[in-house]
């Protein structure tokens, strides 16, 4: 039998939740509007 790798490292990742969203947003328009 094979062990599986834990999950993968979360740190210094972040949650963001969005409402309210356009189905034609695409994931370039966010990174637009959240980069640093």
């Amino acid at each position: 039998m094979s062990r599986r790798p834990g999950p993968p490292s979360i740190d210094g990742l972040y949650s963001l939740k969005i409402d309210n969203i356009s189905y034609q947003t695409a994931p370039q328009d966010l990174r637009r509007l959240f980069e640093k």
